[in-house]
């Protein structure tokens, strides 16, 4: 909440604070959006009673008007080809609405119109800025999953196990509880989001996790007797993202 945010940076000394995320961003809330005839749209979810005692989710498109979401929108370019951002100007996707609609720039990666952002990502990113402006924020996570059946870009992984068998769904739209449900983190996106929010002097970087580790860990003490590193040889779809801040205020 905010006022835990105020309380927390209340409580800051003022010196440089470090701040871990391992595999938090996967499983933070997302806004879903869609693209109806060049206008943007917020999605918002109404449950009824399916008459078997449980509940049947339902999208419900409204103009965008969440400011959160707004202002996820804007520090990248996610209609943009691929994802990538656009010429740097940070004007994001409002900007790019023209490309997307019309085609320009080369197709999307995922042409249904449809992205899924992160805004709680954004809030986090905000508020750590806001009350503890002197930082380091390290977030390591996925930033691809495999067999994703839900339409859109950043899209989820909804996934449940009947019988020691994973089984995919092609929509977030399940039983509340009934599924795992993770997402793939852009790191470009979250390059560019953290940058926007720290503002001038802000430095990132973003690294595939075995060469972060080659760099940093002590691999002699994570190798085992046959050679194999589980430490730079599993997960190969995650990166680490580090954000540095050095700011002084007064308290």
């Amino acid at each position: 909440s905010r006022e835990a945010w105020r309380d927390l940076g209340r409580s800051w000394g003022g010196g440089h604070v470090y701040v871990l995320g391992l595999e938090v961003l996967d499983n933070l809330a997302h806004d879903r959006v869609e693209r109806r005839e060049g206008r943007w749209m917020e999605t918002w979810v109404e449950y009824e009673e399916d008459g078997s005692g449980g509940e049947l989710g339902r999208e419900a498109l409204r103009p965008v008007r969440d400011g959160l979401i707004r202002r996820t929108m804007e520090a990248f370019d996610w209609a943009g080809s691929a994802g990538a951002p656009g010429d740097g100007s940070e004007a994001g996707i409002l900007s790019s609405i023209e490309s997307f609609v019309l085609g320009k720039g080369g197709a999307p990666a995922d042409d249904s119109g449809v992205v899924f952002l992160p805004t709680v990502a954004q809030a986090i990113l905000e508020n750590l800025s806001r009350e503890i402006p002197s930082h380091t924020l390290l977030m390591m996570d996925f930033d691809h999953l495999p067999d994703v059946r839900v339409a859109g870009r950043n899209a989820p992984l909804v996934s449940n196990t009947v019988a020691s068998v994973a089984q995919d769904a092609s929509t977030y739209l399940v039983p509340p509880g009934s599924h795992d449900i993770f997402f793939p983190t852009n790191f470009k996106a979250l390059a560019a989001m953290y940058a926007r929010v720290a503002g001038e002097g802000a430095r990132t970087t973003t690294s595939a996790c075995s060469a972060f580790f080659k760099e940093h860990a002590d691999l002699q003490r994570t190798t085992t007797m046959s050679g194999y590193n589980p430490l730079i040889e599993d997960f190969t779809n995650t990166k680490v993202f580090v954000g540095t801040t050095r700011k002084r205020t007064l308290r």
